[in-house]
């Protein structure tokens, strides 16, 4: 959808497109304003059925008109909470997030992120009466954390091999929601190093930069053999050293790249192995009559493989791409679960597709909000407080059209 500065699209126009699963019949409000007003009260932290419908009952008649509610006897009609959650359980999670995705490309906020990090989410407070707990795997763009797709599974608690097999076995259907991977590079954790995925983005024009671990024995060992040596023998192929301390410690992350032991992995498409060394050091600053505190240094190795060449990328690049993974860990999940906010890890949501359908409205809260401001949490209860502003950042209100000169 390509529209003018003037005519910049609001997120209902971006809804407008999801397929409406409810029946012909019977409907009594458009899908685009369900979905608006539960992503408006998602930002002002709403994180449930309940209270998204307690905050469309709040909102008054200027508010609700920006969400295009239709007029009943001349007063806007509020759905119910049963039509909030109806919705919400059957919306296709995988238009959903693309919707969203759009979304935030559109209103420049995000650009096409050329490497996407998929991640695994268990949702612990969602266990129903046979102990199953909601697992959602997503994907989310590198530094943003803007979420592309989710998906649902259920988990046995404590059933870590089933966890493994059901990642796998969404991990292909939920990337196929994303129209266009090629080119793009995938990252994923330990859990999803496996052949049959690295087939399945090779197959699709993707790269991959996986890291490997005891669940691949094998891989683990050849890599493990090539890193000793290297790490002792010769200097970093790059080093990443902030020169001040970061969150109150002192940070180094040195990388060594070779091709050297390829010919000893069985691993699809593999072009690169790489060996990265985190060395971390607690710092207390210093105070009148306090020095300076460094404390010992923590070290951690990672190795892993990639199908980028060489000449595509360099040391510097697949040191950076390991580093912004972790985006959907610091930027999106450490959010998503504050006691003050969210609280997603105690959600009580698990039917249909409602668990997948929240996460993702309360990740494009997130990017929204980041956009607007470094710390998520204080912003969202600014939100709570005025809505109006909300709207705003929805495009709901057209606040956001540029002025005619005067």
């Amino acid at each position: 959808m390509k529209l003018s500065t003037d005519e910049l699209a609001s997120i209902l126009d971006f809804f407008k497109g999801i397929d409406d699963p409810r029946g012909r019949h019977g409907r009594r409000y458009r899908l685009e304003t369900l979905l608006s007003m539960c992503a408006a009260a998602t930002m002002c932290g709403a994180h449930g059925w309940k209270a998204i419908y307690e905050w469309v009952q709040d909102q008054s008649p200027a508010v609700l008109a920006h969400f295009r509610c239709r007029k009943v006897d001349g007063e806007y009609d509020r759905p119910s909470i049963y039509c909030i959650r109806n919705i919400m359980t059957k919306v296709d999670p995988g238009q959903l997030s693309a919707a969203t995705a759009a979304y935030c490309r559109s209103i420049g906020w995000d650009k096409d992120s050329d490497a996407i990090a998929v991640d695994g989410k268990t949702i612990r407070g969602s266990a129903g009466d046979d102990g199953g707990q909601t697992h959602v795997l997503g994907a989310c763009a590198h530094g943003t954390g803007t979420p592309i797709a989710l998906k649902k599974t259920v988990l046995n608690e404590g059933a870590d091999e089933e966890k493994r097999t059901n990642e796998i076995g969404v991990f292909k259907p939920m990337m196929d929601e994303i129209p266009d991977i090629a080119g793009k590079t995938v990252t994923v954790d330990a859990l999803l190093t496996q052949k049959e995925i690295a087939a399945y983005l090779h197959g699709r024009g993707a790269h991959y930069m996986f890291v490997a671990k005891g669940n691949h024995p094998g891989l683990f060992e050849v890599l493990t053999r090539w890193a000793e040596p290297e790490l002792a023998g010769r200097p970093a192929d790059h080093v990443d050293e902030p020169g001040s301390p970061r969150h109150g410690r002192l940070e180094k992350r040195e990388i060594w790249t070779s091709t050297s032991p390829l010919h000893m992995i069985t691993f699809p498409w593999a072009r690169q192995v790489f060996a990265i060394r985190k060395t971390v050091r607690q710092y207390r600053c210093a105070k009148p009559g306090r020095p300076a505190v460094v404390g010992e240094p923590s070290v951690e190795i990672v190795v892993g493989i990639t199908s980028h060449t060489a000449a595509a990328a360099d040391a510097v690049k697949l040191l950076a791409l390991n580093r912004s993974h972790w985006t959907v860990e610091n930027r999106v999940h450490r959010v998503l679960d504050e006691p003050t906010g969210w609280n997603e890890d105690h959600s009580k949501i698990r039917s249909g597709h409602g668990p997948e359908n929240m996460s993702c409205l309360r990740r494009l809260a997130i990017r929204l909000v980041r956009a607007h401001a470094d710390f998520v949490t204080p912003m969202i209860r600014k939100l709570a407080r005025k809505p109006r502003l909300a709207l705003d950042y929805l495009r709901l209100t057209g606040n956001h059209r540029k002025r005619a000169p005067a």
